[in-house]
């Protein structure tokens, strides 16, 4: 009997215990307030694609990082798409920066998709890979 319970005692202490730090971890997760990336313009991979246009194309552009998320992205054109202001013919959404470790080059990536939904209804994507 006091060997069931010894048993018994022991797993319901290490549950508590994986479950007291799995949540401390939690906790430190959704406290951190500090950025992971710096705010400023960076050179970024972007792979453009319009459905109703049929083209996909890829280009290096320069794109603005403002609290880990792209929020300027700056066309070859010299045009600049932005999220931080309402604009009448567009709408920008997405940005937000997901960051990986690729094992292949060993180096951290910033990636991030945004979406430009024009007043015409027309989408496009940008898939965002920041160099």
């Amino acid at each position: 009997m006091s060997f069931a319970f010894f048993v018994m005692a022991s797993i319901v202490f290490n549950e508590a215990w994986s479950i007291e730090n799995t949540s401390k971890e939690l906790e430190l997760l959704v406290e951190k307030s500090e950025n992971i990336m710096n705010d400023g313009w960076y050179t970024a991979k972007v792979t453009y694609s319009n459905h109703q246009k049929l083209s996909k194309t890829t280009s290096k552009l320069k794109v603005q990082v403002q609290n880990d998320k792209v929020i300027k992205i700056q066309l070859t054109n010299g045009k600049i798409l932005e999220a931080t202001k309402e604009h009448s013919d567009y709408y920008y959404s997405g940005g937000v920066l997901n960051f990986e470790f690729d094992l292949h080059i060993k180096e951290k990536l910033a990636k991030t998709a945004v979406k430009i939904k024009e007043e015409n209804g027309n989408l496009s994507f940008y898939d965002i890979a920041i160099l």
